[in-house]
């Protein structure tokens, strides 16, 4: 059928516009991205096409020109406090740090934990990552951004966890709605 295309072209066209695009400007605007999932494709299936040809991503609630080195947020584990600017190859890890507010949690609740896990099986197809929290994140959902950058200077921290302790200047910058993020998230009770 001419002029057919399948979603995964269609995913390919739009990921190599973008990249033309951002060499004029690397904020990606609201209503391309708006058509774009007009089209049926989400927000998770273009970052996976961005993955797939080697870039990273990352998330936050801000919008800035240059990512600057910052401590780890975890403070579990002493190998992720490394100052730096974290990455990842995940594109539900990304969505979920550009659309869950950790400050607007930390002033409505005294104290909680949220995060995720991932579980792997001898079978990939059934490798799957949870999201978690010990109080409801309903009320600190809100529009953030997810960059895309190179790989070049960052290093593997942990599964799906990079680092580079320089600062990194984004080749694309998407505006991301909390309804961009699909991951499976749950509320849990620890300690109980």
């Amino acid at each position: 059928m001419e002029g057919h295309q399948s979603q995964e072209s269609r995913k390919l066209q739009i990921v190599a516009e973008l990249l033309r695009l951002a060499e004029v400007d690397p904020l990606v605007s609201g209503d391309y991205l708006e058509r774009m999932r007009r089209e049926g494709i989400t927000v998770t299936s273009l970052l996976s096409s961005f993955v797939a040809q080697g870039y990273m991503l990352h998330g936050s609630a801000i919008q800035v020109p240059v990512l600057l080195p910052n401590p780890g947020d975890d403070d579990h584990e002493a190998k992720k406090r490394v100052t730096g600017v974290y990455s990842t190859d995940n594109p539900d890890i990304a969505l979920f740090k550009a659309t869950v507010a950790n400050n607007q949690l930390a002033a409505a609740y005294e104290s909680y934990t949220m995060g995720w896990y991932t579980e792997k099986f001898p079978h990939p197809e059934h490798n799957y990552i949870q999201f978690y929290a010990t109080v409801p994140i309903d009320s600190a959902r809100r529009i953030g951004f997810v960059y895309v950058l190179s790989k070049d200077n960052f290093h593997k921290l942990d599964d799906g966890e990079y680092v580079n302790e320089g600062p990194v200047r984004p080749i694309l910058i998407l505006p991301v709605e909390p309804n961009d993020f699909a991951g499976e998230f749950k509320v849990t009770k620890l300690g109980s």
